[in-house]
């Protein structure tokens, strides 16, 4: 529902003071973003930015609603190493833009 990351998700940092959280704002989901124009491309930027920051590997990939759907084509991309995977409402049918390819 165009929430943004932080919304979704600060409530839940003070939980996992033990983690290194980082929340993708996408683009059109955040006042400091410009309009959404591929989710294709937006996961090919997560997707950069987990190989070169971290190494091409995560402990856990947490996606709700679009971000969940995101998530999904991060993981079926099999480029970076995730142990765990956490996803709400997320469609894992080929929709929109990501059905372009």
């Amino acid at each position: 529902m165009a929430s943004t990351a932080l919304l979704c998700y600060e409530p839940l940092l003070g939980y996992l003071k033990d983690y290194y959280v980082i929340l993708a704002e996408v683009d059109g989901h955040s006042d400091n973003l410009g309009e959404l124009d591929s989710l294709a491309d937006n996961c090919t930027e997560i997707e950069a930015f987990i190989l070169e920051k971290l190494r091409g590997e995560l402990y856990c990939l947490c996606g709700f609603s679009m971000g969940g759907t995101m998530a999904v084509e991060i993981v079926g991309r099999g480029n970076v190493r995730i142990s765990k995977v956490l996803l709400d409402a997320a469609f894992l049918t080929k929709m929109g833009s990501l059905s372009l390819r």
